[in-house]
């Protein structure tokens, strides 16, 4: 049994609109007290709206028939509790949601064109997958949006993804801009991971990240803040972070430079540091010990300058890199344990009292090796200066540790 509803007046209804038969179609701009649908069909763009302040909607399924949806309930709640399938807009947004009420969708949402806009809207929560077809606006949330599945949420649209509100998951997560830019704000992993896509384009995290497993992005030029995983962290694209990196292995891939976005050492708390850019200088200072390796990537892969404020800095596996190295720690040692460093030019710096340079370490560099021991040390009335030293080198040579030179005064 279907019923069927068309508004094409500016009336409305003073008090309750509810059909809870097989399905409802609608068509026009709907007003009621309070709205309360079970299975719908739209035959035209459509608007559901509460004419009381705290009204509440509740739909269930929702056939699009190819046309947008708005649904405006002022403080009151929205929930659709069924699948949101075939909406269509090739001028505005295929879903549209106002009222500063929590808007709840317990299953998928699909439109084949047009995104989803909810800068009008509270807080909105996703149960299922939302993927949204390409047309002339993106979507954006003032709210906070919150993937509420325990199986993970994958979000698609395209025109440019903004959650100024915040992100919270319930389980592993994706979001994918498909070419546009993507934004968001602060990020409540709880304790789950998430991949964010923008190929082609930016990608901004402009508040902080925390409670994550894992963090996988991929874009074109990559701002973010702080950001903290219990695993690892993998950033495809240029890379600038205002704040703390923290986590276990940080993998820094593909093209551009990585830096603190002013030209300054991007800062971590790491582990481990996987390097396989493809071009691009990479400035990056690291509070603790730290492991390093790399991929053979060719001539082009750009250089790397890292400073260790404590702690050793061992490499573990083979790194290559098409220009220049220059590896620095202020608290320990400088270590291979695996593989070799091939660069152009070699600098291995330490500035440690307690510390010792180097072990015995294999390069093969084109230019110049440069190893130096900077500080000092005082018992009773002595001073003990390491001084600084340099050698050429050859390809394929193999240094041992630089004793200190001595000095009384």
């Amino acid at each position: 049994m279907s019923d069927s509803f068309s508004f094409v007046g500016a009336g409305a209804l003073s008090g309750q609109l509810t059909d809870l038969n097989a399905e409802t179609i609608v068509s026009g701009a709907v007003v009621a007290a309070q709205i309360q649908l079970a299975n719908t069909l739209l035959t035209s763009n459509t608007v559901l709206n509460t004419s009381a302040s705290n009204g509440l909607i509740q739909v269930g399924a929702v056939n699009g028939g190819g046309f947008s949806l708005g649904l405006v309930s002022g403080t009151g709640t929205k929930t659709v509790s069924g699948a949101v399938t075939f909406l269509s807009s090739l001028l505005g947004p295929a879903l549209s949601l106002q009222g500063s009420g929590l808007s709840s969708f317990s299953d998928a949402i699909s439109s084949t064109a047009g995104g989803l806009d909810g800068t009008g809207a509270g807080n909105v929560n996703f149960g299922g997958n939302v993927s949204l077809g390409d047309g002339a606006v993106g979507s954006g949330f003032a709210g906070l949006v919150s993937f509420t599945s325990p199986t993970g949420t994958t979000f698609s649209g395209f025109d440019g993804l903004s959650f100024l509100g915040g992100l919270s998951l319930a389980g592993n997560s994706s979001i994918q801009s498909n070419g546009s830019a993507l934004s968001l704000s602060a990020v409540n992993g709880n304790g789950f991971g998430l991949e964010l896509t923008a190929a082609g384009n930016s990608l901004t995290l402009s508040g902080a990240a925390t409670g994550l497993s894992t963090l996988t992005v991929l874009a074109n030029n990559i701002s973010v803040t702080s950001v903290s995983t219990t695993g690892n962290q993998v950033y495809t694209g240029a890379l600038s972070g205002s704040g703390v990196l923290s986590g276990q292995v940080l993998t820094l891939a593909g093209a551009g430079n990585v830096n603190n976005g002013v030209a300054g050492r991007l800062q971590t708390n790491m582990d481990s540091l996987v390097l396989s850019k493809s071009s691009g200088a990479v400035l990056i200072r690291e509070v603790n010990a730290l492991g390093l390796s790399g991929g053979n990537i060719g001539v082009d892969a750009g250089s790397l300058d890292l400073l260790l404020d404590a702690g050793d800095l061992t490499q573990s596996a083979d790194l290559d890199l098409g220009t220049d190295v220059t590896l620095r720690t202020d608290g320990g040692s400088i270590r291979q344990i695996g593989g070799s460093l091939r660069a152009v030019n070699v600098t291995l710096f330490s500035s440690s009292t307690l510390g010792t340079l180097l072990q015995p370490f294999d390069t093969s560099s084109t230019g110049l090796l440069s190893l130096s021991t900077t500080g000092w040390r005082r018992r009773g009335t002595s001073r003990w200066w390491k001084t600084t030293r340099f050698r050429p080198q050859q390809a394929g040579c193999w240094f041992q540790q630089m004793p200190a030179n001595r000095r009384s005064v």
